[in-house]
């Protein structure tokens, strides 16, 4: 089976070279250009990997569901980028969790609460961001998705409350911007797919 030409990508690649994720990758960047260039709308940020594309007006997660991955979904954008210019635009991941947490009207999570607590991380302890709403559970070593199958009778949150000197050693707080430029660089989605 010929691999992914990325780095640490187990993926078997098609003719472009790429695994199904990793062209994807292209295609949203020539999204993100599109949309007005590589930096988040609401503050600023300009690190390509941790940006998003963002519905303004909500239903993006329904509007995913209508394509059968990431790729399809941003050629589509491409192709009827005038239109989509007025719906569309680039947000880094923070930005984007909090719009999520403002346009839902969602409360911060009491089990997330009581983790940090335990941790003693009130923080991102990377950069030190500490809004609530987007900050975010990392497994330090990779594995959150395995570990969310070992764990099915529990949410993740609820493990690691229970299983508390395991969350000592495996789990910290990120920010979202931090937690997805770890996965992006160390290609940790991609290590147990």
């Amino acid at each position: 089976m010929l691999k992914c030409t990325i780095t640490n990508c187990v993926k078997k690649h098609y003719a472009t070279g790429y695994c199904i994720s990793h062209y994807g990758r292209k295609w949203r960047l020539k999204l993100i250009e599109e949309l007005g260039g590589q930096t988040c709308k609401r503050c600023g940020k300009d690190d390509v990997r941790c940006l998003q594309i963002d519905h303004i007006n909500g239903g993006g997660r329904k509007d995913s569901s209508k394509y059968s991955n990431n790729q399809q979904m941003y050629k589509f954008y491409l192709k009827n980028i005038d239109k989509m210019r007025s719906t569309l635009r680039v947000l880094c991941v923070n930005c984007n969790w909090i719009t999520r947490f403002q346009n839902n009207g969602q409360n911060i999570n009491k089990q997330k609460l009581k983790i940090m607590n335990m941790l003693n991380q009130k923080s991102c302890i990377h950069c030190g961001f500490c809004d609530l709403r987007a900050l975010q559970l990392d497994h330090i070593n990779g594995g959150g998705n395995e570990d969310r199958r070992k764990n099915k009778e529990y949410n993740v949150y609820g493990y690691y409350i229970k299983n508390y000197i395991k969350a000592l050693f495996s789990i910290q707080i990120l920010c979202a911007n931090c937690n997805w430029v770890k996965v992006y660089e160390n290609n940790e989605c991609y290590k147990n797919a």
